[in-house]
């Protein structure tokens, strides 16, 4: 005997709205009262209707989907936690609107021919691409995919697509002052990759801030993993030793963790001030003082600026949040450093 399905109108019925109120909630748009929202989720709940996805799709035109596109190796994506932050609170932005998250990794061109066939192939209603890099042509190929796109991250150029990011530039120039005040003369940082706009912002307002200043401070660029950290510190030390450096600005949690490390293998007694950038777990496990990147802000505009792209209400502009720094331990001291 088959099941008799559930339908909207029954839906409605059981929550006493009208059919179009029962859509709408349903649809997760929020022009709803809250008594009439949690209504008609009970019934859904209660009854346990599931919308008709195919029929959704031939009356919006709409398929529910949208990409979560990382340009990056998924052994990048699952190091590093920024990636699995924002990708849990982009789902369940995503959720609200009743869409549903596909991941889509690539890293070879191969990869990206594929990806760009897929984002074309009507499966997605938009994508929503993390971790650009500007070098690799990889924008270029997103943007021959002609579906609606959102960047997390700045982009260069002026562009028929959106985006969303932190203020970068002043996060380096806020991680400048911080070192400033602790008295530091001779700092030194370590970047992210400089074909992305992320890693060149934070360095930029970094070493704008201390050229303000007439300070000039060592560089060294990574690639925002913990090796690139741990490399860079074994490339530090001896100057922290000798006296050559004193305060450090990592451009990410994740290379101060292998900084730290590599400082960690002293022989004799430094100190130094860490300056770091994402204001994650791992910070906060350090004791590590580190400006924030808003992951649940980042996601929830991102999917903002989408929706707002997929029903034609973009105001062709940018978001850019504010950042703060979480100031934890002003000094660490090598080596027995307890992590």
């Amino acid at each position: 005997m088959n099941a008799v399905r559930v339908t909207l109108e029954d839906v409605a019925a059981h929550a006493r709205v009208s059919r179009a109120t029962a859509s709408r909630v349903i649809r997760g748009e929020q022009n709803v009262s809250a008594k009439k929202m949690k209504a008609v989720r009970k019934a859904v709940e209660e009854l346990g209707y599931r919308p008709n996805s195919a029929a959704r799709t031939l009356v919006t035109r709409r398929a529910g989907v949208v990409a979560i596109v990382i340009p990056e190796p998924d052994s990048r994506v699952f190091s590093d936690a920024f990636f699995g932050r924002t990708i849990q609170a982009i789902s369940t932005e995503l959720g609200h609107h009743n869409t549903q998250p596909v991941l889509v990794f690539f890293s070879t061109p191969e990869e990206s021919r594929r990806t760009e066939m897929f984002l074309t192939s009507g499966a997605v209603d938009g994508a929503i691409v993390l971790s650009h890099h500007e070098q690799s042509g990889e924008i270029d190929r997103l943007r021959q995919a002609s579906v609606p796109t959102v960047f997390i991250g700045r982009l260069e150029e002026a562009d028929e697509h959106s985006w969303v990011d932190s203020d970068n530039y002043h996060g380096g120039e806020v991680a400048a002052e911080i070192l400033l005040e602790h008295g530091c003369t001779k700092p030194a940082t370590l970047s992210g990759p400089l074909d992305m706009v992320a890693g060149k912002d934070r360095l930029g307002g970094f070493t704008d801030y201390l050229k303000s200043v007439n300070i000039t401070p060592v560089v060294q660029e990574g690639d925002f993993t913990y090796q690139s950290g741990y490399e860079a510190g074994q490339r530090f030390l001896p100057m922290v030793s000798r006296g050559e450096i004193d305060g450090i600005f990592a451009g990410s949690d994740l290379m101060a963790s292998g900084l730290i490390d590599a400082l960690n293998e002293a022989t004799e007694p430094v100190s130094v001030p860490i300056v770091s950038f994402d204001d994650s777990p791992l910070a906060e496990q350090l004791d590590l003082t580190s400006i924030t990147n808003p992951t649940k802000d980042l996601a929830r505009e991102a999917t903002k600026l989408l929706e707002a792209r997929l029903t034609n209400k973009w105001d062709g502009n940018p978001v850019v949040l504010p950042v703060t720094a979480t100031e934890r331990r002003p000094v660490f001291t090598f080596p027995n450093q307890t992590n």
